[in-house]
């Protein structure tokens, strides 16, 4: 079951660093956001794999890796930024 963690934590890592490549991080995390987006992309890969194995089985679950992992790294940095500025823009 190690050998699984291990395999999702390559693909988020691996993922990731094409994402920082791609300058996915917004500017609005500053100088860390590129560690952020390693960290998301770990840590999505790692729930991706677990939810993968739980209901696909262990054959299908790094492809459930790498489908939560890009989602993650797309979507979640956009909404953490939307839901930055709409917070600062209120009174």
């Amino acid at each position: 079951m190690a050998i699984y963690y291990l395999e999702w934590l390559l693909i988020g890592v691996i993922v990731g660093i094409i994402g920082n490549i791609a300058n996915l991080q917004p500017t609005e995390w500053g100088y860390f956001g590129r560690l952020w987006l390693l960290c998301l992309s770990a840590l999505s890969a790692l729930l991706g794999g677990w939810l993968g194995m739980l209901l696909l089985g262990r054959y299908f679950s790094i492809i459930a890796v790498l489908c939560v992992v890009v989602m993650a790294i797309i979507i979640v940095p956009w909404l953490v930024v939307k839901i930055c500025r709409s917070v600062r823009r209120k009174p």
